[in-house]
C-alpha cells in the first residue's frame, strides 16, 4: 500500500507542468497606442498565434496591421514575435517572445515558457495562454 501511495504521489508531482511569464510592461502613460503594426513571422509554426495576438490587442482597443518584410513608414508602434511548438500526443505552444517597439526602440516585451510535464494545461489554446502574457505586457493585474 505504501509503495502504491508513493507511486501515485510521484506521478502527480511529475504530471504538473509549470508556466512562467516574464514581461517588461509598456508604459501606457507615455505611449498612447491606437495601432500596432505586426511583422508577420512566417517561421512560426503555431498556426493560430497571429490571430490570438490580434484578438488580445483588439480587446484593449488597439488596431493591428500585419506586414511582411519592410515596416511601413507610417507605423510608429510595431510588434515582432516568435513562438515555438512542443509535441506530446499533439502539438502545442510551449514558448513565445513578443517585443513592442516605438520608433524602433523597444518599449515592452514579454516571454512565455511552459515546461513539458504531463499536465494537460499545455494543451490549452494559444489564446488562453496569451491572455496573461498580454496582461503583463500592458501592466494589467492578473
Amino acid at each position: 500500500m505504501k509503495v502504491f501511495l508513493v507511486l501515485v504521489l510521484s506521478l502527480y508531482l511529475v504530471s504538473c507542468s509549470s508556466v512562467s511569464i516574464d514581461a517588461k510592461a509598456i508604459s501606457l502613460q507615455k505611449n498612447k497606442i491606437n495601432t500596432i503594426c505586426i511583422e508577420r513571422n512566417p517561421k512560426v509554426a503555431v498556426s493560430d498565434f497571429l490571430d490570438a495576438v490580434e484578438h488580445e490587442l483588439a480587446k484593449r482597443g488597439i488596431d493591428s496591421r500585419v506586414y511582411l518584410g519592410t515596416k511601413p513608414k507610417d507605423c510608429q508602434f510595431n510588434m515582432e514575435y516568435t513562438a515555438f511548438r512542443g509535441w506530446d500526443i499533439k502539438p502545442f505552444m510551449d514558448r513565445a517572445i513578443i517585443k513592442v517597439r516605438k520608433n524602433n526602440k523597444i518599449i515592452g516585451s514579454a516571454t512565455f515558457n511552459q515546461s513539458n510535464g504531463f499536465g494537460f494545461s499545455k494543451f490549452d489554446s494559444t489564446s488562453k495562454k496569451l491572455g496573461p502574457v498580454f496582461k503583463k505586457l500592458f501592466g494589467e493585474k492578473l
